[in-house]
């Protein structure tokens, strides 16, 4: 079959159009099913993605909450990089309350402030897109906002899944198409097969064998043709022409027609369907031949989705009423499939001589995508209200005269106003201060002329009367006819840019004055600085450095190599060897120089670098600062010839003292024995003390060391733990739950005693960190009382506090953990009564007396010499009942007489209550005694 035969055999033929028709329909059918089966599966792993961020977010979140209220920096930091392994990570970060970083996998990020943070505290998606999920979760302890974790995962994974998803969808439909192409093949084929029997006795007949007849047997529709068919030819020849007309009229109603077309008898039953009638329903026409209307093969739905009643059917309508039906939407629920089939239904009745129904003619058209279409547009109108009602900028549509058409809810809240003031039909220039009108108007007569209007500034009067800045973009809506139908306005507030311009401005002249108060510091301390970009080979000199070596500083900077020249050979040969062990291995370096001076006068300095790296950690310059030193030179010079001059008259001096010495040697033989023994106990005592300090720094090594190694699990022991015992994962039993709450209370238990173990270290290591700032004693006596108030209540206790408020400076945070000590230790030794919280100011208020009272076991007279000694424990009959490490109060007693600059009291009744008064001044002067400490 060449190209034309077959054109003409699937265009002009019923079997040929029959089979294209079924190709068509099966590949559009198939082709939307894998496109919409392929939009799930990515939606569903979008999906997927972005429960991971949380997920990931929430683990951080908790296992970073105690390190945080701990300021533990390097902790948070190690936490942040055990996360880089995890799969398309894009950034870690930790904050505190106010937002300031923490810990960030790019760690030269930390110190920052993060200003899109959540302003409700509550776990947050701050952005998803197709590259970048950004998630947010608050780090809560003992139900107390300590920070926020960050977390942002990329997209890569989901694209490469989807991307194979749809190749397999694409060759799954490829090989249902095909298969659904033979399958229509040979159903054509089948039900045109009696049909095409009827043709070949018409086309004998053509050729003129009138004795030809159609030998169909059978009860169909083909049969009931062919016995008229043969029945006209017996009777009428003449009449064939006719019957003839009547088989193209019935062919090209049945076959031809892109209607679904079905003939009722008047009793309901199907005479006739075409081939689009069966597709529709989803039945052969074996399978609707002879059905009724109300037949449970299929069944009929009204547009809003319920159930058709029987009476309510078009045949039936027809039947009832004699008149036909037009334009009848209807879904039709079919058996081979799930979803519903929409169609647009017409029914017209043929009446018979004696007025009855003879047939009732039922047509259908497919709607179905007409429907999803419609379905679609209005999850779009939804959709994009969500996003005008969720979006910070107001959104509103005014006509060219300013009079308001639309207003989203944002609107009414930069006006002040709420939703029930009506703001439609309403003019919105009148919301402007009165000089701004004018050319608001201007604006919009451009716009409205097709011009776009971007982030015009104006001010907006609000229903109190304050005015705020925002900016004000436009743009023309217009119709089909290109007509102008209003003007879409999208109002922004201002207020926090400009501040933030404002800041950013005021930040710019501080850092000015800065570098001036920098470059006037090194002038007097005849200090320059220099930085070395090895990459390009520029060198950048601050202004000291020019006056040191002379230079005009309006001259340009040389580079590397004609910089060697300023100096002599011999120090330009020394600075070039460590410059370039500093930009290999990255040693610093200092040597003193001597420059090459044309006028003959030395001159020298010392110069200073160290190592630049980039992102990545690689070396990419140096910088540094060089000194003038040349009286310090002339200095040493004179020195060292005082020095000669000295050596001179020693060894004239010497001559004369060797006379002497011999007269010296007997009693010179005791002494030299008495000096042997004394050096032999002296080398001793030196290994002795070489050995001690060595043990020292291993002991705070190994304490830096493991409790570290020991906090990372812990910390995620502990953040786990919560996760699963708050249920966040799922449900679990009673057993559960107290097992899981048996491992919370001893993991924060384990990092009770390490976290006491560092400070101690840091203490005897004279390296606690101390930071003096402003606060009130009585908020400060509240977050201490609101953290272990639980654990009171929990014992029916009586906790009263008699704090007045008073300003105090000195470190909030070490005050903080010594009366969080003293409550613990009150709260775990008293069982009954009440528990008091005391301040008193001194009559000069210089100094303050901050009270722990309770009713609780008390402290024999022996054991109070005993009681601030570390790892010391008095409680030895209820040690297996009360947790503690022995550290507590030595601690407390360390921070309030090292840092606190007080003293610690306690008086105590054996069996009645103790008392521990923290003595310490109200103001502590003088900067922070921080000197450092490492894990």
């Amino acid at each position: 079959m060449n190209g034309r035969d077959a054109k003409g055999f699937f265009f002009s033929t019923i079997r040929g159009r029959l089979i294209l028709s079924v190709a068509a329909v099966n590949a559009i059918l198939m082709t939307l099913f894998v496109a919409d089966l392929t939009s799930r599966q990515r939606a569903i792993l979008l999906y997927q993605q972005e429960q991971e961020a949380i997920t990931l977010a929430r683990t951080l979140s908790t296992s970073a909450a105690v390190w945080i209220v701990s300021d533990d920096i390097a902790g948070l930091q190690e936490l942040i990089e055990s996360q880089l392994p995890y799969p398309e990570l894009i950034f870690a970060i930790l904050t505190d309350e106010s937002g300031r970083v923490l810990a960030h996998t790019d760690s030269s990020r930390k110190g920052q402030f993060l200003l899109d943070l959540p302003k409700e505290i509550r776990f947050t998606i701050i952005g998803k897109s197709e590259s970048l999920t950004d998630v947010a979760v608050p780090s809560m302890l003992g139900g107390r906002f300590v920070g926020w974790a960050r977390v942002g995962i990329g997209q890569g994974p989901v694209r490469k899944k989807f991307a194979r998803m749809a190749a397999g969808g694409a060759l799954y439909a490829m090989a249902a198409i095909a298969i659904g192409s033979v399958l229509a093949w040979l159903l054509g084929i089948r039900i045109t097969r009696r049909l095409y029997m009827v043709q070949d006795t018409i086309n004998r007949v053509r050729k003129g064998e009138g004795t030809a007849r159609a030998a169909i047997a059978g009860t169909d529709e083909a049969a009931s043709i062919a016995v008229e068919f043969n029945a006209l030819l017996d009777a009428i020849d003449q009449r064939s022409a006719a019957i003839v007309a009547i088989e193209n009229r019935y062919r090209l109603l049945i076959h031809n027609i892109r209607v679904a077309v079905i003939v009722h008898g008047g009793d309901t039953r199907i005479l006739m369907t075409n081939p689009m009638a069966q597709e529709l329903l989803g039945l052969s026409e074996e399978q609707l031949t002879g059905k009724e209307a109300i037949d449970p093969a299929w069944s009929f739905l009204r547009e809003d989705g319920s159930k058709m009643a029987i009476e309510e059917y078009p045949v039936n309508k027809v039947l009832e009423t004699r008149r036909k039906v037009e334009d009848l939407v209807i879904g039709i629920r079919r058996l081979d499939r799930d979803d519903i089939v929409w169609a647009l239904s017409n029914a017209e009745p043929t009446m018979n001589e004696g007025g009855g129904v003879e047939e009732i003619i039922v047509s259908f058209v497919d709607i179905t995508y007409r429907k999803q279409v419609e379905e679609s547009l209005k999850k779009s109108e939804n959709l994009y209200s969500s996003v005008i009602a969720a979006s910070p900028d107001g959104v509103g549509v005014v006509d060219e005269r300013g009079k308001v058409l639309f207003a989203s809810r944002r609107i009414y809240d930069l006006l002040g106003l709420g939703q029930e003031n009506g703001i439609l039909e309403l003019n919105a220039l009148n919301w402007l201060i009165p000089e701004e009108r004018d050319r608001a108007a201007s604006d919009l007569g451009r716009i409205a002329q097709g011009s776009i209007l971007f982030g015009s500034q104006y001010k907006l009067v609000r229903n109190d009367g304050s005015k705020i800045p925002v900016e004000i973009s436009g743009a023309p809506i217009r119709d089909e006819a290109g007509r102008l139908s209003g003007i879409v306005t999208i109002v922004r507030d201002a207020t926090i840019r400009r501040q933030a311009e404002k800041e950013l401005h005021d930040s710019r002249i501080a850092l000015l004055n800065r570098e001036t108060e920098l470059n006037e510091a090194q002038r007097l301390a005849h200090i320059g600085s220099w930085e070395w970009d090895a990459d390009n080979d520029t060198i950048r000199w601050s202004n000291e450095y020019y006056r040191i070596y002379g230079i005009d500083p309006d001259m340009p900077t040389p580079n590397y190599t004609e910089h060697l020249k300023a100096y002599t050979a011999e120090s330009a040969g020394r600075l070039n060897i460590v410059v370039k062990q500093a930009m290999e291995i990255g040693e610093s370096y200092e040597v003193d120089l001597e420059l090459a001076n044309p006028t003959a006068t030395t001159k020298w300095i010392v110069a200073r670098g160290e190592a630049k790296r980039d992102m990545k950690n690689k070396i990419c310059g140096l910088r540094g600062t060089v000194q003038n030193i040349t009286e310090r030179k002339k200095t040493e010079d004179h020195i060292r010839a005082l020095n000669e001059k000295l050596e001179k008259r020693v060894a004239e001096r010497t001559a004369d003292i060797e006379k002497k010495s011999q007269e010296l040697k007997e009693n010179q033989t005791a002494l030299m024995n008495l000096v042997e023994d004394l050096n032999e106990k002296t080398l001793e005592l030196e290994l002795a003390n070489a050995k001690l300090q060595e043990l020292d720094s291993l002991k705070s090594m190994f304490i830096a060391s493991m409790s570290h190694e020991l906090r990372t699990p812990l910390n995620s022991i502990i953040g786990f733990s919560s996760i699963l015992l708050n249920e966040w994962v799922g449900p679990v039993n009673a057993e559960q739950k107290d097992n899981l709450a048996s491992v919370l209370r001893s993991g924060k238990h384990l990092l009770s005693l390490i976290n006491d173990v560092i400070d101690v270290s840091k203490i005897e290591a004279g390296m606690i960190e101390s930071v003096a700032e402003d606060f009130d004693i009585r908020e400060l006596v509240d977050e201490a009382v609101e953290t272990i108030k639980k654990d009171i209540e929990m014992k029916a206790l009586d906790l009263r506090v008699n704090v007045p408020r008073r300003i105090m400076h000195m470190d909030r945070r070490r005050l903080l953990q010594s009366l969080l000590n003293l409550l613990s230790n009150a709260g775990k030794y008293t069982n009954k009564g009440s528990i008091d919280v005391i301040a008193e100011i001194s009559a000069d208020g210089s100094w303050i007396d901050i009270a722990v009272a309770d009713t609780g076991f008390g402290i024999t007279e022996t054991d109070l010499d005993r009681l601030f000694l570390p790892f010391v424990r008095l409680d030895a009959a209820h040690e297996g009942s009360i947790p503690g490490t022995g550290l507590g109060l030595y601690l407390t007693k360390k921070l309030v007489h090292d840092i606190l600059k007080g003293e610690i009291l306690v008086s105590s009744t054996f069996g009645t209550g103790s008392r521990f008064t923290i003595r310490i001044p109200v103001v502590i002067t003088g900067g922070s005694n921080e000197r450092g400490f490492s894990h």
